[in-house]
């Protein structure tokens, strides 16, 4: 292994690491990486970028929230530039950018056993700070989609589901069904389906 440092009148200098054995080329420990004035930091690798489990990553903020478990993924910041997600898709077709929930009942990667009726497939959650507690574990609205039957039922690539929309109700942090969209397509009001 070796480390190699270079500068010029263009650069402070660089560092590389690097190893005979193109399979493993090294490892940096450090506790934080930073760049002077308006510089970017780039990581590019060569594969997969991974993070380690429980480590996660925090954009924007040195703080890890846990509400109400501690994601690995969180955006923290004090304004809509630096507390909001973009996705874009910049492409000549009619595709546009997508965002993704997948559940599975085995482990990552292994697709053997079929979802059951009622798992749920997906949620959005939105919390807030109460005035008592002074945490944000108070749950306000929910979107969650849930299997709505028997995914065999048709054979192959069957996934019926349904879309349940909750509310909380003024002195309450426990979200209530109020509304629901079956895999039949029937709305109902104040409960998850309607065979109306």
């Amino acid at each position: 292994n070796g480390i190699t440092s270079t500068a010029s009148s263009n650069t402070l200098g660089a560092t590389s690491f690097n190893d005979a054995d193109i399979t493993n080329v090294g490892d940096i420990s450090l506790d934080s990486i930073s760049s002077d004035g308006a510089a970017n930091i780039s990581i590019a690798p060569h594969a997969s970028f991974d993070v380690a489990i429980t480590t996660g990553l925090v954009v924007g903020n040195t703080t890890k929230l846990s509400s109400p478990a501690t994601s690995e993924l969180q955006v923290l910041g004090t304004a809509e530039p630096d507390a909001s997600i973009l996705l874009g898709r910049f492409s000549g077709d009619t595709n546009g950018p997508s965002f993704y929930f997948v559940k599975g009942r085995d482990a990552i990667g292994v697709t053997t056993t079929k979802l059951a009726d009622d798992d749920e497939i997906g949620s959005i959650e939105w919390m807030g700070v109460d005035a008592v507690d002074n945490d944000f574990y108070n749950h306000a609205a929910a979107i969650r989609v849930k299997v709505d039957g028997d995914p065999t039922d048709a054979g192959d690539d069957d996934m019926p589901a349904r879309m349940e929309f909750y509310t909380s109700p003024n002195d309450a942090a426990v979200p209530v069904l109020r509304m629901g969209i079956g895999a039949d397509g029937h709305v109902g009001i104040g409960t998850a389906t309607n065979t109306q």
